[in-house]
């Protein structure tokens, strides 16, 4: 069945103080029904990645960010965004996590044949990759050098995110804990912006986090799915971000 939504949106633009602050707030919430997952299903014995229908889910928050820039200092801009995402499973009747048990949830959808559970509810669990918070705050400033014709401009950004679970049966195991992302960068640039020379750093902290998360091929033991018996969680693997990055940037725009 097609995915569909009902809800609202709706917003305050304003800019403040002879323009020095542009502040932009939003405020939303929607109810979806048959919210397309990737879910797992592992009742063969063979994990299987399918795309399926939740049940409902439920998404609302509100969001803001501004610009400041300050009159009293000339080229210096700080910045800053935030967002409250509460984004929810009203219903939805899962295949269980590889290994999972009757005590960790999965005790729907009996299985005659083999006598096991195949699924678990998450209502009222979070969307998969679904951070309640995330933010940034980070400034920049440009000014001019002793050289003639020649500036120079440098940024630091922190960006931050609140723990989530990247799984799509949401195993627990793959659960990633809040992290913050630090960028910084240093340049210096023609005044007619013809060339520009920049250092660029991301991730200074090293920070890893998890964005898409999927159990190992051929770990784990699937026929304790769904019972009372422990031991048969599959290993787990997944696609990390990019480590810390230094790089040395020239551009040069001819026209």
């Amino acid at each position: 069945m097609p995915e569909s939504a009902e809800g609202f949106e709706g917003g305050i633009k304003a800019l403040l103080f002879d323009g020095a602050l542009r502040l932009n707030t939003a405020a939303y919430s929607y109810d979806y029904t048959n919210l397309q997952v990737n879910s797992l299903d592992n009742s063969s014995g063979v994990p299987v990645i399918r795309v399926n229908n939740a049940g409902a889910a439920t998404v609302k928050g509100f969001e803001g960010d501004f610009t400041l820039r300050l009159p009293a200092v000339p080229g210096l801009t700080i910045r800053g965004a935030a967002n409250f995402n509460d984004a929810t499973y009203t219903d939805f009747l899962a295949t269980c996590y590889i290994g999972q048990t009757v005590a960790d949830g999965c005790n729907l959808l009996l299985n005659p044949t083999t006598n096991r559970f195949t699924g678990q509810q998450l209502g009222g669990e979070r969307l998969v990759n679904a951070p309640e918070w995330t933010g940034s705050v980070g400034g920049s400033y440009t000014g001019s050098t002793s050289i003639e014709g020649v500036d120079w401009g440098m940024n630091v950004d922190a960006l931050f995110k609140s723990e989530y679970n990247p799984h799509p049966e949401l195993h627990p195991g793959a659960a990633q804990d809040g992290v913050t992302f630090l960028n910084a960068g240093v340049r210096v640039f023609s005044s007619d912006r013809r060339w520009e020379l920049a250092v660029i750093g991301r991730n200074l902290t090293e920070e890893y986090r998890v964005d898409v998360a999927s159990n190992v091929p051929q770990t784990g033991t699937a026929t304790r799915t769904g019972s009372n018996t422990v031991g048969g969680l599959a290993d787990l693997s997944g696609n990390v971000n990019r480590g810390r990055e230094v790089m040395l940037q020239l551009t040069f725009r001819p026209f």
